[in-house]
């Protein structure tokens, strides 16, 4: 159910700022695409690496099931393949991928608008930890 409500909440505030800085900086639109450059990059990052922490939380689990208490270099091991896969996920390498086109497409073109970048990166931060508190509040 959160899932649902919580893509609607983000998405509802991306295109309300969005729209809200392209009409209202009307000669320099660029100001809301380094916004929505940031918003979605930062979006991206934190979604994939909460997809690979959760994969790699689930993996592990499944690991400690099968594994004997007593054998702490495989478990030592083990930490060393979880640090991997968690920052080997193809997903949070796309989303790193995304955000860097990004920087280069703005900063080729002489487009990148330093503090319109930032508030995007800082209002998707600040929408994610309130969607998680508000989460956390319902449980």
């Amino acid at each position: 159910m959160c899932k649902i409500q919580c893509f609607l909440i983000v998405l509802l505030v991306d295109i309300l700022v969005f729209l809200g800085l392209f009409v209202g900086f009307s000669e320099e639109r660029m100001i809301a695409w380094n916004f929505e450059a940031g918003y979605l990059g930062f979006l991206f990052i934190a979604i994939a690496n909460f997809f690979s922490l959760k994969k790699s939380i689930a993996k592990k689990l499944e690991g400690m099931q099968d594994l004997e208490i007593g054998e702490k270099k495989k478990r030592r091991f083990s930490h060393l393949v979880l640090g991997a896969q968690i920052f080997s996920s193809w997903l949070r390498i796309l989303a790193y991928i995304l955000l860097f086109l990004s920087l280069f497409f703005l900063m080729h073109f002489e487009q990148f608008v330093l503090w319109a970048y930032v508030c995007g990166i800082g209002i998707s931060l600040f929408v994610v930890v309130l969607l998680q508190f508000w989460n956390l509040k319902k449980q």
